[in-house]
């Protein structure tokens, strides 16, 4: 979200937890907009947003879409 700018720079809470990155210049800039509601018997172990940089393994994965993955790692 900061090196977005824009809209993003009176952005609150933890920008890992963003999993939209929509214009930042005219708004609404990053957002926390897909989520994973596991069911309530099963207990999460990890989570998390798959963000990568442009040079990590996967951003190829994200170039179509404004959205990012969203993971969970769960066990009964």
């Amino acid at each position: 979200a900061e090196r977005a700018g824009g809209a993003n720079e009176g952005h609150r809470g933890d920008p890992a937890a963003d999993t939209g990155a929509f214009d930042s210049e005219r708004g609404p800039g990053h957002l926390r907009a897909d989520y994973v509601l596991p069911s309530h018997d099963l207990n999460v172990m990890d989570a998390g947003v798959h963000w990568p940089l442009d040079d990590e393994p996967g951003a190829e994965w994200v170039v179509a879409s404004d959205h990012r993955l969203v993971w969970v790692r769960v066990g009964a």
